[in-house]
């Protein structure tokens, strides 16, 4: 996995209160550690992925959530804090955002599911049923559910 790659450069001031020129230095590279348990089919969707992700600690998720599309790999699981946080899902897929849409449509036969614009101009499932509202967004190789629990 590819690492992550910050460069700063550091520069001293005097203490006299006169100013001071800056002294030039080299910019210092810091590299995120290579060794990431994260799934190497996440690399490319979730560059920053780390850590071993598990739908355990999705506390919203319902027990009758669909897998996700054949061949998607999960890469990260998150949870905002609070009574009524949100909580997602990401998965890295081979699938085309159509594909991917078409799937949740047809897998999640027992909510109610509707195609809506994102934010960010693609398409995107609303929906809920249950104690779960839910967003399905996908992407360029890439598969984000967000959960929130409404009961």
């Amino acid at each position: 996995m590819a690492g992550l790659v910050v460069a700063f450069t550091v520069a001293l001031a005097g203490c006299t209160g006169a100013p001071q020129p800056e002294a030039e230095k080299p910019a210092e590279q810091v590299t995120a550690d290579a060794s990431s348990d994260a799934p190497e089919e996440c690399a490319d969707a979730f560059p920053h992925a780390i850590g071993t992700p598990s739908l355990a600690e999705v506390e919203a998720l319902p027990a009758d959530w669909p897998e996700p599309p054949a061949g998607s790999t999960l890469c990260l699981t998150a949870s905002a804090l609070g009574d009524g946080g949100s909580e997602s899902i990401s998965y890295a897929t081979p699938a085309t955002a159509d594909a991917v849409l078409a799937y949740y449509e047809d897998a999640l036969g027992g909510y109610s599911v509707a195609r809506e614009t994102s934010p960010t101009g693609g398409e995107m499932l609303v929906g809920d049923g249950g104690a779960v509202s839910f967003q399905i967004r996908p992407g360029e190789g890439s598969i984000v559910i967000a959960l929130v629990s409404t009961g």
